[in-house]
């Protein structure tokens, strides 16, 4: 092989090795793009669902698996003349002098939450 043909190979081996390099680099900050654009776009939504929820007329609190209060919308608040600092976080039958401490609420919830079943007239199923 001439010593031209070889430079040449050496070369173009070099200038692939550099565009593989350069390909990882690419592919790296893209990942890292991509994590950074879902956590946004995460927010984003729980933002909206928050927003939407607080704007429903009626209130309304979202429970965690534990009944604790994770979300009061700003309606159950003003109705209930409790602050969010008062409820987040606190079991539903704790919040506002335990006024949901009722023992037929407690069946309710504690049937429909560990079963997924729905409730429709207070009724599980």
């Amino acid at each position: 092989m001439s010593m031209d043909k070889e430079m040449r190979i050496k070369q173009l081996e070099e200038d692939l090795q550099r565009a593989n390099e350069k390909i990882d680099e690419l592919e790296t900050a893209n990942i890292k793009f991509e994590a950074k654009t879902n956590r946004s776009l995460s927010n984003n939504i729980f933002d909206l669902k928050e927003s939407v929820i607080d704007n429903i007329h009626h209130p309304l609190v979202i429970l965690d698996d534990k009944l604790k209060v994770v979300f009061a919308n700003k309606y159950f608040l003003k109705t209930f003349k409790i602050s969010s600092e008062e409820v987040q976080d606190t079991l539903i039958y704790e919040v506002k002098a335990a006024q949901w401490n009722i023992p037929q609420l407690k069946t309710v919830l504690e049937t429909i939450l560990p079963s997924n079943s729905k409730m429709t007239n207070s009724r599980c199923r």
